[in-house]
């Protein structure tokens, strides 16, 4: 083989191994960059499991205090208490004596109609009944989240289970494990949201990098557009590595 032969095949295969070291470089980078946005994401589903556990709890809390406070009821005592009780929950937006399936007073005053109280969606671990979304029929407010203990409910403002949560580019939702969902920030997909309920995991597909876990009764959802991914803090990490082998390789194949 002539010389100038074997320059051209050098420089051919030199070519080859460095357009396939930036390819692997940019494939690493994709990858870890999928990753560290799993790994967010998977962050934001186990604060989301934990402010569902204290939304729950702080409910029953509050429901629990009123059925143990000894009082008349649905006398002025029994409604002021339930609002003083109200007023010191930050979950609870207010309380409400049920009685024979009809709801008798709540923390606003005194129940002038008869209003049946629906049972519940589904059952917590620990019990309590929770009816999805309810329009209160004695107060002018949103519809609330209800929570059943005992012969009470509270009602809860659907925000309280996302709130803390200020990430405008990471849409949630959480649900029953029944897959019954009872908030969500940010309008996430809701045919991915019924999907993930179905069988969490975490994955990406053409629209969405998403994680989906699964706990003591909650499962909750966290996604993010594909298009966020960005790849550029990787690249500025191991570029320079696969310059350096690229440099490499064309140093080995120079006759």
């Amino acid at each position: 083989m002539k010389r100038w032969q074997i320059k051209l095949a050098a420089a051919a295969v030199s070519a080859i191994c460095i357009t396939a070291i930036f390819a692997i470089a940019r494939e690493i980078c994709w990858q870890q960059a999928v990753q560290d946005q799993q790994d967010e994401l998977a962050a934001f589903n186990l604060r989301l499991l934990e402010r569902a556990e204290l939304v729950t709890a702080g409910a029953a809390d509050a429901m629990r205090l009123i059925s143990q406070t000894p009082v008349d009821l649905c006398s002025t005592s029994h409604i002021e208490t339930m609002l003083r009780i109200t007023v010191n929950n930050r979950f609870v937006d207010g309380l409400g004596y049920i009685s024979d399936g009809t709801l008798r007073c709540t923390s606003w005053g005194p129940v002038r109609r008869e209003i049946r109280v629906p049972d519940p969606d589904f059952y917590t671990r620990d019990g309590i009944g929770v009816v999805q979304s309810m329009k209160p029929k004695v107060a002018a407010t949103d519809a609330r989240v209800v929570m059943y203990l005992d012969k009470y409910d509270a009602l809860i403002n659907p925000e309280r289970f996302v709130d803390v949560f200020s990430d405008v580019a990471t849409s949630l939702a959480v649900a029953s494990d029944s897959g019954i969902v009872v908030a969500a920030q940010n309008s996430p997909d809701a045919t991915l949201v019924r999907s993930l309920l179905a069988r969490p995991h975490a994955g990406l597909n053409s629209d969405y990098v998403y994680n989906a876990l699964s706990e003591n009764g909650w499962t909750v959802v966290s996604m993010r557009s594909r298009a966020s991914i960005s790849i550029r803090h990787n690249e500025a990490l191991i570029l320079p590595v696969a310059m350096i082998a690229a440099l490499a390789i064309a140093g080995v194949a120079s006759p």
